[in-house]
């Protein structure tokens, strides 16, 4: 009788280490596929930013982020079943306001910035039940890098006649005075499961 028990609590045992390795792998799988996304998506927007900045310099850019970028965003989402979005509490596009969660996100980004903590490898991924579904949402950071402070720098960074096609396309922008190296805002993928 005492083996029938050490046999049966031998495999409630090995049952409960392959479930919980099994979410371990999950998770890992989950958070690639999400990086990836987020990854492509952005690769692909810096690719259309950085030909128009070549064809007509940042005045032609700017257009990429008023018109393309949301574009750009949409399909890839709808081509992968996903919702891209780009987001700062000092943005430039109305529609790149965070929600909630990503509000949260960018306070903790901006945490570990000033703790010296924040970097590339830095993300956030948490799994939420909305109803009967079940969403994973995916946020990290994204820095600015020299190439952008043609539009996002400071002041004297930014030439007169890009300022005018900024001040007429965005009348109340936020998304200037950054610093290579500074927080621009972050990246999201949610995606239902």
């Amino acid at each position: 009788m005492k083996k029938v028990y050490l046999l049966i609590f031998s495999i409630i045992v090995l049952l409960f280490i392959s479930c919980n390795s099994s979410e371990k792998v999950d998770e890992e799988e989950l958070k690639a596929e999400m990086e990836n996304y987020a990854t492509e998506y952005m690769v692909s927007l810096k690719t259309v930013l950085v030909e128009n900045m070549k064809a007509g310099g940042p005045q032609l850019a700017i257009n990429v982020c008023a018109d393309t970028a949301m574009t750009l965003a949409k399909n890839y989402s709808e081509s992968r079943n996903v919702q891209v979005k780009r987001f700062s509490f000092k943005n430039r596009n109305a529609s790149n306001v965070p929600d909630v969660f990503e509000e949260k996100a960018l306070k903790y980004f901006e945490k570990l910035l000033a703790e010296g903590k924040l970097n590339s490898e830095t993300f956030i991924l948490e799994q939420e039940k909305l109803g009967s579904s079940k969403f994973a949402k995916y946020v990290r950071p994204i820095f600015v890098d020299s190439p952008c402070l043609n539009c996002h720098g400071s002041e004297s960074q930014i030439l007169e006649e890009v300022k005018l096609v900024l001040n007429e396309k965005y009348p109340n922008d936020k998304a200037t005075g950054f610093k290579i190296g500074d927080l621009r805002g972050a990246i999201s993928v949610t995606k239902e499961l």
